[in-house]
């Protein structure tokens, strides 16, 4: 059962999230020409360009995993490894050629959305500050669905609830209300900004556990 509460928990969090996300977004977007009605729409297009680019690494880590338990059983450690290696590297080419492909041309994909004129210019902007840390992410998938595919529960449990809880929320909440008294950056502006520095920090610890993780040392 525990090998499914990491699963569980991104998709619980992810509700109460969503609410603080929404809240944060109209709230600060209602006190810009932009209005919150817009700012609203942008977070919801950004969220789902997010989840169909992040597909290709999911499938690569989620395919990886049941590889990875079948191999830490029998012992083969350095093919374990092996296979984390490639899955990583696999993940992080696709992501980085997807985050490329964004970064050159958001308007393209936001114009999906119908958004037009300052709203399209802001959304092309918050899409780019959002998937900055894109082409580091597949080492937060990669690890944690190591740790699950090894059975060890507890620290996919613990980095999915750090990833969720510990850095995103308190970032989204924080960003708006630091950010604006050192840099030029509007409230509004600032919560994008703590959705990207949440996928740094969390993609750092998770980092850090795989450094650390004996299993990974291995040589051949």
């Amino acid at each position: 059962a525990l090998l499914g509460m990491p699963s569980f928990i991104v998709r619980g969090s992810d509700a109460a999230l969503n609410i603080v996300l929404n809240a944060l977004v109209v709230g600060y977007g209602a006190s810009t020409a932009l209005g919150g009605d817009d700012a609203l729409a942008v977070s919801g297009a950004i969220s789902r360009v997010t989840q169909f680019a992040l597909v290709p690494a999911i499938g690569i880590a989620i395919g990886m995993r049941p590889l990875v338990g079948f191999n830490f059983g029998a012992g083969d450690g350095v093919r374990v490894r092996g296979l984390v290696v490639l899955a990583a590297v696999a993940g992080s080419a696709c992501l980085t050629v997807l985050w490329a492909a964004i970064e050159i041309e958001p308007g393209l994909l936001m114009s999906l959305f119908g958004f037009e004129g300052d709203t399209a210019v802001f959304a092309c902007w918050a899409l780019r500050v959002s998937l900055l840390a894109m082409p580091i992410l597949m080492i937060r998938i990669t690890g944690t669905n190591y740790f699950q595919g090894i059975g060890r529960a507890k620290k996919a449990i613990v980095l999915t609830f750090c990833q969720q809880v510990v850095f995103l929320l308190p970032l989204l909440v924080l960003a708006p209300l630091v950010l604006p008294l050192v840099t030029d950056a509007t409230p509004l502006e600032s919560v994008f900004w703590g959705m990207f520095a949440a996928d740094v920090a969390s993609t750092a610890l998770v980092a850090w556990f795989l450094a650390c993780d004996p299993g990974l040392r291995v040589r051949a």
